[in-house]
């Protein structure tokens, strides 16, 4: 809306009342940092009068499209699933491994882990799950060392989500 360039009248709470548009809020939201470090924000633009009545409006909005964006935004850490996690781990981490290490780690995140807890949200991944898949893995016949590999494997990429603040704790750390 490059249309409203508005004259600020006042910004409080990342909502402001445009003096030359009646009855116009721009509700702004703090979404996260761009890569080099300025504030990245997303803003929407509602009708309501300029009232304390239309305040309380444009604050209500404001809460509601905090809620959408942290239900909807893309990448929401709140929403990857494991194999997400497994790609981006790679992705980032990858340069410094040997042609070797980035090859046996791609093969065991695509054969041995995803197909069992890719799908999950990291949010709802619990220890049970990891320990599921290592007894499945071991049903199935893989010897004790790959077993112990695979949750090795799992739990590095997890320590990475943790880093990266995608979760607050690692669900694959033994007790």
């Amino acid at each position: 809306m490059s249309h409203l360039v508005p004259t600020f009248l006042g910004v409080a709470n990342g909502i402001t009342k445009y003096k030359t548009e009646p009855d116009r809020w721009r509700i702004q939201v703090y979404v996260g940092r761009t890569p080099d470090g300025r504030d990245k924000r997303r803003s929407r633009i509602i009708t309501a009068p300029h009232t304390k009545a239309g305040r309380l409006v444009a604050e209500r909005a404001r809460l509601d499209f905090i809620d959408e964006l942290d239900q909807h935004q893309p990448g929401n850490e709140h929403e990857r699933t494991v194999a997400e996690l497994l790609d981006e781990r790679i992705r980032i981490d990858s340069p410094s491994w040997s042609l070797q290490h980035r090859t046996l780690v791609t093969h065991w995140s695509e054969t041995k882990i995803k197909p069992h807890i890719g799908d999950v949200r990291l949010s709802d991944l619990r220890p049970h799950d990891i320990e599921a898949m290592m007894a499945d893995l071991a049903a199935g016949g893989l010897s004790p060392s790959s077993v112990k590999r695979t949750h090795s494997h799992t739990r590095a990429a997890l320590n990475r989500a943790v880093d990266w603040g995608w979760i607050a704790t690692n669900p694959a750390h033994p007790r």
